[in-house]
């Protein structure tokens, strides 16, 4: 008949071995506490010291955006795209929307033209404006409210500014712009904040 096996005395969990010493004896048994959890308060939550801001480097711009100062960009001469420099691109609207894409074209001629640039195409930057809004509101089942604001941001882009020259208007003019879509679809919190930045 087999006997039945023998318990075995438990060790005690909250005792952990320290390190062996190098002469051979009997290792320390130090004790260990278990340690209290902080509670959650929201009065403990501000009471406490904030961390620090990390910095951000000041490299890093807003996506598709950049946004430099004349006097601050490298000597090195930056090729203007061809929808700034011209020559411009011959438009033909579809009859249907001739009216309103003419007159919107209008109001993008006069605005650009005001600019005072030697490299700058005021019928291309219309043109290529125009073609734009058009891609980007009626094109995408937008209506001709829509397009219109979208005239209005862009005549705002190439107004000179009162106190402050247009960041965006410099960016344009400094060729930091490859496609007039990149602006056609900044919002208008997007284009104040780039031309707060200057």
């Amino acid at each position: 008949k087999p006997e039945p096996p023998q318990k075995q005395p438990e060790k005690a969990p909250a005792a952990k071995l320290t390190s062996l010493s190098s002469t051979g004896s009997i290792p320390d048994v130090v004790k260990t506490e278990p340690q209290k959890k902080q509670l959650f308060s929201i009065k403990g939550m501000f009471e406490r010291p904030k961390p620090k801001p990390v910095p951000r480097p000041k490299n890093i711009a807003a996506p598709n955006v950049v946004v430099s100062d004349p006097q601050m960009s490298p000597r090195a001469p930056r090729s203007l795209p061809s929808w700034v420099t011209g020559p411009a691109v011959k438009n033909d609207f579809h009859e249907q929307h001739v009216k309103e894409r003419s007159f919107g074209l209008e109001f993008l001629i006069d605005a650009a033209s005001k600019v005072s640039s030697e490299k700058f195409d005021p019928v291309s930057v219309s043109q290529s404006f125009e073609l734009a809004i058009f891609a980007e509101t009626k094109l995408r089942g937008r209506n001709w409210k829509q397009y219109w604001e979208k005239v209005h941001d862009i005549v705002a882009m190439l107004s000179p500014g009162k106190n402050k020259p247009n960041a965006i208007l410099q960016g344009i003019k400094s060729g930091n712009y490859q496609e007039p879509s990149e602006l056609v679809k900044l919002s208008r919190r997007e284009i104040e904040t780039v031309n707060n930045l200057s």
